[in-house]
């Protein structure tokens, strides 16, 4: 689970594993980066070498 706070300490949202098809499970997360210029997150777990990228629901 990943918890997305604002720079006022207000949480803006819960990423959580979402079980389908090619879903990937969230496992512990060792490093996280923001996109400079979008509204873009990548989050690279350390038990199975994965990058997920998350962005939020309307992105083009």
């Amino acid at each position: 689970m990943i918890k997305v706070f604002s720079l006022e300490g207000e949480q803006l949202t819960i990423i959580r594993y979402q079980p389908s098809f090619m879903g990937q499970r969230i496992g512990s997360v060792n490093c996280l980066s923001f996109h400079p210029y979008k509204s873009l997150l990548a989050a690279g777990a350390g038990d199975n070498a994965l990058v997920s990228i998350y962005a939020e629901e309307n992105y083009k």
